[in-house]
């Protein structure tokens, strides 16, 4: 016979044991002086609450500050929601992190480097920009000015990137290099 199913057997047995003398006490079958005493009544409690569940105790602590119980399927199902959820986070993260089409993230990375060449002065890189600016990632400046500005030697003198802008480049960049 195997342990658990004897453990059954003998929880079963002890649990029917304390309901009829649970219902002998309070049918007054069982005088008061015969009766358990509290601690022995605690101790009958925990040698049936050991008996059901110590194959499933990880830790069971009593102390000052109260008892603790651990149990192991629960701390596993803990252990493997966490992990699901971190495994989630990194797919969330390199989704978002990879939606920025690859000519903006460049030109991102561009006035990061203040690059003064390799800017193709077109529409796409006014909404680029522009777009940019409305994520957070470059600070303010006019779609109507860079006309005046192309003619400069540096874009990035005029369009500054935030820091949003560089974290958003640095944790990319982690991510492509398989560090994050």
């Amino acid at each position: 016979m195997e342990i658990k199913s004897l453990r059954g057997i003998v929880v079963a047995i002890l649990g029917t044991l304390v309901v009829v003398y649970l219902l002998a006490v309070s049918l007054g079958f069982i005088p008061s002086e015969s009766r358990l005493n509290l601690p022995e009544a605690i101790l009958l409690a925990g040698l049936l609450a050991g008996l059901a569940f110590g194959d499933s105790l990880s830790e069971l602590t009593l102390g000052g500050s109260g008892v603790t119980v651990k149990l192991r399927e629960i701390e596993k199902r803990q252990t493997d929601v966490e992990q699901e959820l971190n495994k989630l986070t990194v797919r969330v993260t390199k989704l978002f992190m990879n939606t920025m089409a690859p000519s903006m993230y460049n030109n991102l990375a561009k006035l990061r480097n203040r690059a003064g060449d390799g800017f193709d002065f077109t529409p796409s890189l006014i909404r680029e920009l522009t777009h940019l600016r409305d994520a957070g990632y470059v600070e303010d400046f006019s779609p109507e000015d860079l006309r005046e500005m192309w003619h400069c030697e540096v874009l990035a003198d005029h369009i500054k990137i935030t820091c949003l802008g560089l974290e958003f480049l640095t944790l990319r960049e982690s991510l492509s290099s398989g560090s994050g």
